[in-house]
Parts: structure tokens; sequence; C-alpha cells
């Protein structure tokens, strides 16, 4: 817990996230509860462990303990499966895709999801996979189907998603989605890769000295969105 001693002494002003133990959910509960005491904000979560999709029941245990908690999940693009291609976002989109499949939100009322380090241009294509099955669906009950039932601007909402969105991202076309209360800026602090981009900050304000976004969409990306999300 390494890094639970180095955020202690910023006072608070740095947090992290766990690697739980997944293999035992029991044991995983009893890490959540040190973290928790111990500065962490959320859990860190990979799309694909143990080579199980994210509404897995094995992984239940741990929910419903971070839901007491009060610690969101942190999707991340990683992965420890044998395919090397299914890195770089991939695991993110099957996440969001198996969560909302299985109503897992609706499972956990209280837990919150974040989807992160993975930018947010996957989320048109997310969600048009989903209209495309849900129209699959209900075709083979004869029944007609209107896309705005799928994709109502309150999904992302009313489901508790949370996205780290990237400055290379269209932000003004990835906001017709309903995301406004979802987006969420990050920069990969402390990586040397080409994902810690420092500047992240300086250019959700530069979207809005631009006019792309408003000045409140702007600060809900830097603070209240991400202050929602891990519950600070």
């Amino acid at each position: 817990m390494a890094r639970g001693e180095k955020c202690a002494e910023t006072n608070g002003r740095l947090r992290w996230a766990p690697v739980l133990p997944l293999l035992r959910p029991d044991r995983a509960v009893e890490e959540m509860r040190w973290a928790k005491a111990h500065g962490a904000c959320g859990i860190f979560k990979r799309g694909l462990d143990l080579e199980r999709p994210v509404s897995d029941p094995h992984f239940f245990p741990v929910y419903e303990e971070a839901s007491a908690l009060d610690l969101p999940l942190c999707f991340h693009t990683g992965h420890p499966g044998r395919d090397p291609g299914g890195d770089r976002g991939f695991p993110i989109m099957s996440s969001m895709m198996a969560l909302l499949s299985s109503g897992l939100p609706d499972k956990f009322p209280k837990l919150r999801f974040g989807f992160i380090e993975a930018g947010a241009s996957w989320v048109p294509y997310v969600l048009s996979q989903r209209s495309m099955n849900k129209r699959a669906q209900l075709r083979s009950r004869r029944s007609g189907w209107d896309a705005t039932i799928d994709l109502g601007e309150d999904l992302f909402r009313a489901n508790r998603l949370f996205v780290t969105i990237d400055p290379v991202d269209d932000v003004e076309y990835l906001l017709k989605f309903g995301t406004e209360d979802s987006f969420m800026i990050g920069t990969d602090y402390s990586h040397t890769d080409i994902s810690a981009n420092l500047s992240a900050l300086d250019e959700v304000r530069r979207w809005a000295d631009q006019g792309r976004i408003s000045k409140t969409v702007a600060h809900k990306i830097l603070e209240s969105n991400p202050q929602a999300f891990y519950g600070l």
C-alpha cells in the first residue's frame, strides 16, 4: 500500500485507487476497507479481469462493498488477456456494453462507473452497437422501435456513467449524447508516455475561450463532474 502512504503525506491533495486481489473477493473487500480508511477515492478495475466480463457475478461482492464505501469503479484500458491487440480502449468499450446489457447499474443503484484513460471518441460507437442490438431484439418480437428510446439524453446520468475525455476528442459532437454531466478531464499524471498530457486542463479552458463549449460545461469537466464521480 505504498500509494496510500505516499498520498497520506499530501493531506488529501493527492488521492489514489487500490489494485485489488480479485481472485479472492473476500480479501478484496478487506483491502477496500483499508484503502478507504487511508485516502482512496476509487477502485481500479480492468475491463477484463480474470478473463471475465465486468458483469460476471464473481465481482458482485466487490461492487457491493464499493457501493457501501462510496468508492466508484474506475475501468481502465489494460487487461490481462492473451490477445495483445485487445487493449487500447477495447476493454473500455466492452465494459460499458456489458454493464448496460446486464443491468448492472440497477443491481447496484448507488455505484458510480468511470471509463478511464481511453478518451471518449468511442462513445458513439458503443451507443450505436447498443442501439443495433436493441433493434434486433425488438424486431424479433415484431415490434416497432425508435432510436431515441435507447439513446435518450439521460442514459449517462441515469446509470451514473462517467468518461474521461481527451483534448483530441470532438467535444462538441460528443456532448450531443447527453454527456455534459459525465465528462471529466484526466492527464495520466506521473506517467512518462504520450498519455501524460499535462496541458489537458488548459486545453479545456481553451475550448471555453474559443466558444467550443460554455464556461459552465468547462467547469463541469474540470471540477464538478470529477468531484461527483470520486465523491470529493
